[in-house]
């Protein structure tokens, strides 16, 4: 049974650009392909669908992109890169919950109020945002 495919899989992006100019070409149309590129007003939702792939006999070596489309992929690389971030938190706060909640079933005796388990493990600044009785 093939593994199941994930949300992003049926967006993956083209691995490399689909026009591709020889070096002379490229350096005699240069001025058209600003212009083309310059001129485009809205941002492609994959990175190399205007990009144009340049090297010697067409086999790369350099791709020119759009402005805007790199400007577009920059700002959506930070957002997730952001957003992972937040979600490791996350996701550390709840393995420090399980963790919590594992040991409070398992320890028998005294036990540490939140406070001072808190205090005792760095996370002092965390006191205050807990709910007050």
């Amino acid at each position: 049974m093939p593994a199941p495919r994930s949300r992003t899989a049926a967006r993956r992006p083209a691995i490399s650009p689909t026009r591709s100019l020889a070096t002379t070409e490229a350096r005699k149309g240069l001025p058209q392909l600003i212009n083309t590129m310059s001129a485009k007003a809205k941002a492609s939702a994959d990175l190399l669908e205007d990009a144009v792939e340049i090297g010697p006999h067409r086999k790369g070596g350099a791709v020119l992109l759009p402005g805007i489309d790199v400007a577009a992929h920059a700002a959506a690389v930070f957002e997730l890169r952001a957003r992972v971030e937040r979600l490791e938190e996350d996701l550390e706060d709840a393995g420090m919950a399980l963790l919590l909640q594992e040991r409070l079933a398992t320890t028998p005796g005294p036990r540490l109020t939140i406070e001072q388990f808190l205090t005792g493990i760095g996370m002092e600044g965390h006191i205050e945002q807990l709910p007050k009785p």
